[in-house]
């Protein structure tokens, strides 16, 4: 789902975004695997 606000769109924040969200849910994964050992 893709969300422009302020009528401006640009594609380096929208993928910056994209890239930060999978990094943190990566990262959260991650976290929450080893938290079940």
């Amino acid at each position: 789902m893709v969300e422009a606000t302020g009528g401006e769109f640009s594609s380096d924040q929208w993928f910056g975004k994209k890239a930060s969200e999978r990094l943190f849910s990566a990262g959260g994964n991650i976290v929450t695997c080893q938290s079940l050992l």
